[in-house]
């Protein structure tokens, strides 16, 4: 006998009443909305497959994880390689090489010039990040400038950073993390800087393997016009 149900991976969908029979397995990490919702309320914009993170996120935090493991290889652990670490990350995730080559304070200075990115205020990088967006921080120096990617997760308590501050990579000078807070990348926020890359990207990656299940997905959260769809897999 069959009930009908929509097989959603990590739930079920009744199409009779119009809802799913169970709440969303990330109910308790995104609790801002109902776990009963489907894609944030927002179907136009976001896709649900599997009820779980967002693919693009997941892109990011690997992309950081590989950056540190690179960099660490490369150059061992306490030389002072962020605009290293930020090129790489920012290349496996866009596979553009415009950050390449480029000292911290000169990533910074592209950034704030280039029609490619757009400055965002701290309030919402985390929420940027954990989106799936990068978002690069930087702070220009005298000499040497400091710059580092934001990644998915959740904001730490700082003093410092005026309560919160947002997470992220960082494989500056003693420095080799995927993610950690990033008032230990700078002890204040003042003078730092957020930059969003808005740039088009085709390139199609694969998350990871999920049980059985291999995801994949284009990444079209990056491309222009903005009501494009994007794949995500949270279903809040």
């Amino acid at each position: 006998m069959s009930l009908g149900w929509l097989d959603y991976g990590f739930r079920f969908y009744d199409p009779v009443i119009l809802r799913f029979t169970t709440i969303d397995p990330l109910t308790e990490k995104n609790h801002s909305q109902s776990g009963f919702v489907y894609a944030a309320n927002n179907p136009i914009n976001y896709i649900d497959f599997l009820g779980l993170d967002s693919l693009a996120a997941a892109e990011v935090t690997q992309a950081a994880e590989n950056a540190v493991e690179t960099i660490t290889e490369e150059y061992g652990s306490s030389s002072a390689q962020c605009n290293r670490g930020v090129n790489e990350a920012f290349t496996e995730i866009t596979e553009s090489e415009q950050l390449k080559g480029k000292t911290a304070n000169e990533i910074v200075s592209h950034m704030e010039s280039s029609d490619e990115f757009e400055e965002v205020e701290l309030k919402d990088v985390q929420d940027e990040a954990n989106e799936g967006e990068i978002v690069i921080a930087g702070k220009t120096g005298t000499k040497h400038g400091h710059v580092a990617m934001a990644v998915p997760g959740d904001e730490v308590t700082s003093g410092s950073w005026g309560g919160k501050a947002p997470v992220g990579m960082d494989t500056g000078g003693g420095k080799r993390w995927s993610k950690n807070g990033m008032n230990y990348s700078w002890t204040s926020k003042s003078g730092v800087k957020f930059y969003k890359y808005t740039g088009s990207s085709n390139k199609t990656y694969n998350a990871g393997t999920l049980g059985s299940v291999t995801v994949r997905g284009q990444q079209l959260q990056k491309l222009k016009p903005i009501s494009a769809a994007k794949v995500l897999t949270s279903g809040i």
